[in-house]
């Protein structure tokens, strides 16, 4: 199979109805529009968590909240429970995480809630 990139755009409180390619008369997203003209865009996507952590952990892992455990924004992802991101990275593909995030291995202090720095996933536990 030929290697070829997925972009995942993850975004807080965020009106899908407030830009450019869902359109909206004023909002001006050109580079959203032109990801969204080359992609595929989710019209109607939700979240079983209005918190970011539990949110974003649940859709990393796949499973709901009651069974990964991560309740609130206190309690960062850890990779304890496998991602679609360890899965790719144990089928030798390079996964990358830019943003804002919660991940934080446990021999580290917690990091930062708007960090803009490149973080490779935590390892997940066996």
């Amino acid at each position: 199979m030929k290697a070829q990139n997925l972009l995942i755009l993850m975004s807080d409180e965020h009106n899908a109805s407030m830009m450019g390619c869902a359109g909206h008369p004023l909002a001006k997203t050109p580079n959203l529009d032109a990801l969204a003209a080359r992609g595929t865009r989710f019209v109607d996507a939700y979240t079983n968590c209005p918190i970011c952590v539990p949110a974003r952990a649940s859709f990393a892992t796949g499973r709901y909240i009651h069974d990964i455990e991560y309740w609130d924004n206190s309690i960062a992802y850890d990779g304890r429970v496998p991602s679609w991101g360890h899965r790719l990275q144990a089928a030798g593909v390079r996964v990358e995480s830019v943003g804002k995030l919660h991940y934080r291995l446990r021999r580290t202090r917690p990091a930062s809630t708007s960090s803009t720095s490149r973080c490779t996933l935590p390892a997940a536990s066996a």
